[in-house]
């Protein structure tokens, strides 16, 4: 006769519960999410490293209004003013087996609301802290196509005028006065027209 497993319909807990216990538990990742000082509750440290590399590796979603909005439907409170630290009487640092009488709220707490205002304000504060990186690099970029663009100009010019003067201290013969500049970009000349060419051609 087979040994008797656990019966088909025995109580297991919440997926979400187990899954954010087994995060909370593993110190590979301590330094964004861990258990508080006497493992009465948990706190996450680094929220952008948390948005970013474990909800979508554990709940297949990024977004951390919704993970609070399922900590305050199983009766998590935020214990902290100045941190992210969350308690349940129930979760607790090497009590896994309590997780299983953690029930579901129907109605979410009033305080749920301020709490998810908050995680808002993060979330857009990390838009525009990415948007505001993404214009630092394009005006970097423009800088330096900029910066490029003069450097050819200038040395362009040096290498033009540099001819002109050997031209004529070799006794060309020709007045220096009879040049004029013609073209410029960004303040650097890039062209010389001969005043005695009547055909104005650049040189």
């Amino acid at each position: 006769m087979p040994p008797e497993g656990p019966p088909q319909d025995a109580a297991v807990p919440a997926a979400f519960l187990t899954k954010t216990y087994e995060m909370v538990d593993d110190p590979a990742v301590d330094n964004v999410i861990s258990w508080n000082e006497d493992g009465s509750g948990f706190v996450i440290w680094q929220t952008v490293e948390f948005v970013r590399d474990l909800l979508p590796t554990n709940f297949r979603h990024s977004n951390f209004t919704s993970f609070l909005r399922q900590l305050y439907t199983y009766g998590f409170k935020k214990v902290s003013p100045d941190r992210w630290e969350f308690a349940n009487e129930l979760f607790r640092h090497g009590q896994k087996r309590l997780l299983i009488d953690i029930r579901r709220r129907k109605n979410s707490p009033a305080a749920l609301e301020h709490v998810l205002s908050a995680a808002g304000l993060l979330e857009e504060n990390e838009r525009l802290r990415r948007e505001n990186a993404d214009l630092t690099r394009e005006v970097r970029r423009v800088k330096k196509y900029l910066d490029d663009v003069a450097l050819l100009m200038s040395t362009y010019s040096f290498r033009h005028h540099t001819a002109a003067s050997i031209k004529a201290v070799g006794g060309s013969g020709e007045d220096s006065s009879s040049e004029e500049v013609s073209t410029r970009l960004f303040g650097v000349p890039i062209a010389v027209r001969d005043k005695s060419d009547s055909r104005g051609e650049m040189r």
